[in-house]
């Protein structure tokens, strides 16, 4: 049986971990490197928001904070204030908020407990709206996506509106979900050191079937 010949003599068994190699470092290339949210918790275990939430591909950090939407959104007059401008991009981001975000874990109850995140007093329910767009009838409308935060059920609600002015402050269980570009890098694997430990192993390999040849 003739072995399959390079410039140097490699037997079968040698070229499949040679090619296995080569595969590991190619899906290492091709793989992208899948984040954790980062939860940001404040001194009294509230869940202020998270870094690195991935909505459709995209790494996005988020805040929960309590107010208008004027305020919190650059006058809140224009779809140009929000992150997102499509119903069915918030409303993945608030999918991503349930499946990502609010869970019960070692950092706290964070989806068995509502009222563990900041803006929510309310045990049993914690509203999230994510606003994209102003309403088409009037400049002092905004629509959003909200998510449900409780104890029997999570839940998306399909858009809604509401006035601009509207003060959530003192509401127990509505709170604004702010999203931005991420800020936290997510290192992928250094190439050029995967590189040379794959160029190392197969010069092992080389030296290995070298002295096999010899022996036999």
């Amino acid at each position: 049986m003739h072995t399959f010949e390079l410039p140097f003599m490699i037997g079968v068994n040698t070229m499949s971990k040679i090619r296995g190699l080569f595969f590991l470092l190619f899906s290492f290339i091709v793989t992208p490197v899948l984040a954790t949210p980062i939860l940001q918790i404040n001194g009294a275990g509230q869940l202020t928001g998270a870094w690195n939430v991935e909505v459709e591909g995209t790494l996005l950090d988020v805040k929960f904070m309590d107010g208008t939407c004027i305020e919190l959104f650059n006058g809140c007059d224009s779809s140009t204030d929000f992150y997102f401008t499509t119903s069915s991009a918030a409303t993945a981001a608030s999918q991503a908020l349930l499946d990502t975000v609010f869970l019960d874990g070692i950092d706290g109850q964070f989806d068995s407990s509502p009222d563990l995140t900041l803006g929510c007093e309310d045990p049993d329910l914690c509203r999230i709206y994510t606003p994209f767009t102003i309403a088409s009838f009037s400049p002092h409308i905004f629509e959003y996506v909200s998510v449900g935060n409780n104890l029997q059920n999570n839940n998306i609600v399909p858009p809604l509106n509401a006035l601009n002015s509207n003060d959530y402050t003192l509401s127990p269980s509505i709170v604004f979900a702010v999203w931005s570009a991420s800020s936290v890098e997510i290192s992928e694997p250094p190439l050029l050191l995967m590189l040379v430990i794959v160029l190392a192993v197969i010069g092992g390999l080389k030296r290995t079937q070298h002295r096999s040849d010899h022996i036999h």
